[in-house]
């Protein structure tokens, strides 16, 4: 008959908390991680020997999954891997897809701290910045180029009242104190402007009529400017927007007195 023999056994907390040191070359039964200890005679608690992992279904394909080990390092559970396991590493993390929009084409978009687009308008007239004349390149000596390349009709020795036509170029020397006034517009689709070169050999006084904004000069007002001795060239455009003549003073040649 064979005879049995029964090693020395315990729990995990019989190891750790006992510090139980086995003999040299002694293996024990530890009943908690269901494995053998083998003792050296000097650590406590030995060391366990490595066994097999249990309650795992085999893949033969690998898939991407969460797995559970013990503390051998042993997988004893593995699951399909959820959205909710992954929410913490995808918080801030992730681009999401685009607000939905409508599909088209302008200049100004709106974006949010991601840089995904959330709306596209067309640009409004507040959007853009007022600019000077002195701000952009080779305006003077465009509008100066038009002055000189369109024919014009002359106004020699004017005085008093002199009514602009729209879309016409006029030079105009003074005799006397005179009034600019552009046209009346009714058509507000289409550009509406006029030019006009003004010598004022005398300093006689000019003023400008129903063009209430001046955008080429940043000095006192278009009158006083017009006022002084010199060659002007003068720009009226209708502000569409705005419903109004602006005018812009393009010095060509100016002796100011």
């Amino acid at each position: 008959m064979t005879t049995q023999v029964q090693r020395r056994r315990g729990t995990a907390q019989d190891y750790i908390d006992s510090g139980f040191i086995g003999a040299e070359g002694e293996f024990t039964y530890d009943k908690t991680a269901k494995t053998i200890r083998v003792h050296d005679g000097a650590t406590a608690g030995g060391f366990k020997l490595v066994r097999q992992g249990v309650g795992v279904e085999a893949q033969e394909t690998p898939v991407f999954r969460k797995i559970s080990y013990d503390e051998q390092g042993l997988i004893t559970s593995a699951a399909v891997v959820q959205f909710a396991d992954l929410q913490g590493i995808l918080t801030g993390n992730v681009v999401f897809a685009n607000a939905a929009i409508t599909p088209g084409t302008g200049c100004k978009v709106s974006f949010d701290s991601k840089g995904l687009v959330t709306s596209v308008t067309t640009l409004s007239v507040s959007d853009i910045p007022a600019l000077t004349i002195s701000k952009i390149t080779d305006l003077q000596d465009a509008l100066d180029a038009k002055m000189d390349l369109i024919a014009v009709s002359s106004d020699d020795d004017a005085q008093g009242t002199i009514n602009l036509v729209d879309g016409a170029v006029k030079s105009i020397t003074l005799g006397s104190a005179v009034t600019l006034v552009p046209p009346v517009v009714s058509d507000t689709t289409v550009l509406h402007q006029c030019m006009v070169q003004l010598k004022n050999p005398s300093n006689y006084s000019v003023s400008i009529s129903s063009a209430t904004m001046n955008f080429g000069t940043s000095v006192l007002s278009p009158a006083s400017t017009l006022s002084s001795t010199g060659t002007y060239n003068v720009y009226f455009e209708y502000d569409v927007n705005e419903q109004r003549w602006v005018v812009g003073i393009i010095t060509k040649t100016a002796q100011q007195s």
